[in-house]
């Protein structure tokens, strides 16, 4: 179940403060649409990663290509890089990326390596997000 606010993100304190609770089960966005500012569909949620640490979500994991899931792609969205639409079963695109073509990703049976920093600073880079463990 959404919420009715579409704020996920607060640019302050204290507009976070004044700002609703927007809660929901990261399950419910599995088989979510990201779709670009112009509405097109960039991939599927398939998952999300979380910093076990922090307890913050780090990325949602959005499938692409591929045909019948052979040869899919699994591309990290930073959390900061897209917003909600209220109403909306799809979550959008902040980046002027009409697609993930050229997006870091990696196959399933290929993932990187939790501790590689340079590749997590190259995909918030690419969507010129700043990393989060440097918020």
């Amino acid at each position: 179940m959404r919420s009715s606010s579409a704020n996920l993100g607060a640019a302050n304190d204290d507009e976070a403060a004044r700002a609703p609770f927007c809660l929901t089960i990261c399950g419910s966005l599995f088989g979510d649409k990201l779709v670009s500012k112009d509405g097109e569909t960039l991939g599927m949620i398939s998952d999300v990663m979380i910093d076990v640490a922090s307890g913050r979500l780090i990325y949602l994991l959005v499938a692409a290509g591929g045909f019948m899931g052979v040869g899919e792609r699994l591309f990290p969205i930073p959390w900061g890089a897209v917003h909600y639409e209220d109403g909306k079963k799809w979550l959008v695109l902040n980046a002027n990326t009409p697609s993930l073509d050229k997006a870091p990703g990696f196959y399933k049976t290929h993932l990187p390596s939790p501790e590689d920093r340079a590749w997590h600073e190259q995909v918030h880079r690419y969507y010129r997000i700043t990393p989060y463990w440097k918020t």
